[in-house]
């Protein structure tokens, strides 16, 4: 995939951690911004300014009735009140959008305790501040996604600077809010590249308005295809600005599926990779058939008793880490929608990574300072530490995740197929042999050569078979073999929290301890083997000293799995080539499935129905099928 190179610099160069901020009141006791000089809004009221100015002048609610999905950009975040009028309008407006997608980049945060202070200013938002709090990330940059009011409205936060932000966004925008602090003060904002990439990023039809009507701001969004008008301002202030894009939008990628309206799909697998890409689209109302060639869902790697949910650290913040920091956050928020599991699943807060070697926790030591990351994401924890954690002794320090989680992989593929079960239709027992194209449509058949399925989109789920189609024989996938152990402590004594390392050891609902998994690249062999089970007993005890004590490997319990692996060890989602409109792969998530399917999942509907894209284009480049073609 081509694109602009000149923003190539974004994942190596920015900031990982943002400082959050707390606001002030002026002499009048409106909200006030120490870093820019500058008030929040108008002395005449924060509310009515964005009723007046953001939604009047973008002749909202107006243009958004009888629309599927409606996308409001915002340059500058802020207390969120345009957020926050925005969402009332919604709520208001019966035959308003089924789906609000409102994007907003923000370069300093509030905290949640600055934002809910805030808010307090307006209780007519109380019920609306509260869920936006419950879900306000970390003050990490990048893309965040957050879903409200049932889901009907996607908020994507973009923290930290424009310029290099809106570059890697895939959106077709509908309205923009213009509202930084004023052009002297701030005038990163309301540059000539910020103006370029609104105009990349309009829809047909756009709109804009924004409370300035500095020359330069007009000249500038002139300049850039952008049709402006003074109207009548908010308040004390006597004009505002509006506009409308003059000229055809700039086009945004791949446009969405074409058969949009259909809104059915076929997804083949229902492991972690098809459960979660069948929810994502039932989110958005469609219809979508799963076809399982086993009895249930979760039968093959996904079935193991529980999978750990943690991101990757690198010093380099690399994009791998960057994408599992962005996924990891995402599937957090995932995993608490879904609500109570349907089978037992313990979530016993954090794990702890303990390292290999003494010269190894040196370098976690020295990683962490340099990273600055929020302590609620992940901080150094000495071996006292550690041991208190766990419960029992730990052999050296390590890195503590205070939100990472363990979580049977099979309750989440059940609880995604369940929570849309209206549009989730499940097929077990039938193997998807052959795929088809039509005119119209993707056609399945099992292995008779009965068509089994028909549908517009089809995503193959399917781990490593996804690689046995004629039309997906350029998947490269490699198969993983892995072995966890299974014991029940003497004395019942478990492990207060996950602990990982070299291996992982958990404790499961039913008392029992898990160790695992082996990480076995091109071995097919689904036998039990005592050699795995030392081989595990070995890395746990060398992280776990005495938890093992006196196991025999010749007679644990344990299951064997087989992960689908990509060469980079990072996921395959999305489509795969030009040649097969309407055809996704969803495969390759390896040994992080619970940190990888959400939020890639979540990508590929978005793909699919042509909203904006949770992921940034270089990071969504990375897990790309047509990485692979030569």
């Amino acid at each position: 995939m081509s694109r602009d190179t000149s923003h190539q610099s974004f994942t190596s160069h920015r900031a990982i951690a943002l400082a959050e901020t707390g606001f002030s009141s002026n002499a009048e006791g409106i909200p006030y911004s120490q870093a820019f000089g500058d008030v929040y809004h108008s002395a005449d009221g924060g509310t009515a300014q964005a009723r007046h100015v953001f939604l009047a002048g973008n002749r909202l609610p107006g243009r958004w009735q009888g629309r599927e999905s409606f996308t409001i950009l915002e340059t500058g975040f802020g207390l969120g009140l345009n957020f926050l009028e925005t969402w009332r309008a919604l709520d208001e407006e019966p035959s308003g959008p089924s789906r609000m997608h409102f994007i907003s980049v923000e370069k300093y945060p509030l905290s949640p305790t600055a934002l809910a202070e805030a808010h307090a200013r307006w209780p007519e938002h109380a019920t609306r501040s509260r869920e936006l709090a419950g879900a306000w990330p970390l003050p990490l940059a990048g893309f965040h996604r957050l879903h409200l009011a049932g889901g009907r409205i996607s908020l994507t936060l973009l923290l930290g600077d424009a310029s290099a932000l809106l570059p890697q966004l895939t959106a077709s925008v509908d309205a923009f809010y213009l509202d930084g602090f004023a052009p002297s003060r701030n005038p990163d904002m309301w540059s000539a590249a910020v103006f370029e990439q609104l105009a990349r990023l309009a829809a047909p039809g756009a709109t804009l308005a924004t409370w300035t009507v500095a020359g330069a701001v007009r000249d500038g969004l002139g300049a850039c295809g952008f049709a402006v008008e003074k109207r009548t301002g908010f308040g004390s202030k006597r004009e505002m600005l509006a506009g409308h894009l003059a000229k055809p939008p700039i086009r945004q990628g791949p446009p969405a599926h074409q058969s949009t309206h259909e809104r059915r799909a076929i997804v083949i697998g229902a492991g972690l990779s098809g459960a979660t890409c069948a929810e994502r689209l039932a989110a958005r109302g469609w219809t979508v058939e799963v076809i399982e060639r086993h009895s249930a869902p979760a039968l093959e790697a996904s079935g193991n008793p529980a999978g750990l949910a943690a991101p990757v650290i690198n010093l380099a913040d690399a994009p791998n880490a960057q994408l599992s920091r962005a996924a990891f956050l995402y599937a957090l928020r995932h995993f608490a929608a879904l609500g109570e599991l349907p089978e037992p699943a313990t979530r016993v807060g954090g794990v702890l990574r303990i390292a290999r070697d003494e010269r190894e926790a040196e370098r976690f030591a020295g990683l962490l300072r340099d990273l600055s990351y929020p302590a609620a994401l992940a901080r150094f924890a000495d071996r006292a530490e550690g041991s208190a954690m766990a419960g029992r002794p730990v052999a050296r320090a390590g890195i503590w995740f205070p939100s990472g989680t363990h979580v049977s992989p099979g309750a989440i593929c059940a609880a995604s197929l369940a929570r849309h079960a209206a549009r989730i239709h499940c097929r077990f027992g039938i193997r998807a042999a052959r795929l088809e194209a039509d005119t119209n449509d993707w056609k399945v058949f099992d292995e008779a050569g009965t068509c089994v399925a028909s549908a517009p989109v089809l995503v193959v789920a399917s781990a490593l078979d996804a690689r046995s189609y004629v039309q997906t024989t350029g998947i490269r996938l490699e198969t993983v073999r892995g072995q966890v152990s299974l014991f029940r402590p003497a004395g019942g004594q478990g492990l207060d929290i996950a602990v990982t390392g070299e291996r992982h050891a958990v404790t499961l609902p039913d008392g029992r301890i898990m160790l695992g998994a082996t990480f076995q690249p091109g071995d097919d062999g689904v036998e039990l083997r005592a050699a795995d089970h030392a081989a595990n007993i070995a890395l746990v005890e060398s992280m776990l000293p005495g938890l093992c004590t006196g196991l025999d490997p010749g007679r644990l319990e344990g299951r064997v799995g087989f992960r689908a692996a990509t060469p980079d060890r990072l996921p395959a989602f999305g489509p795969l080539s030009a040649e097969h409109p309407g055809l996704h792969v969803a495969t390759g998530l390896g040994a992080r499935g619970l940190v990888w399917a959400p939020l890639c999942a979540e990508w590929l509907a978005a793909h699919i129905t042509g909203e904006p894209s949770p992921v940034a284009l270089d990071l969504a480049a990375g897990f790309s099928p047509e990485r692979f073609r030569n």
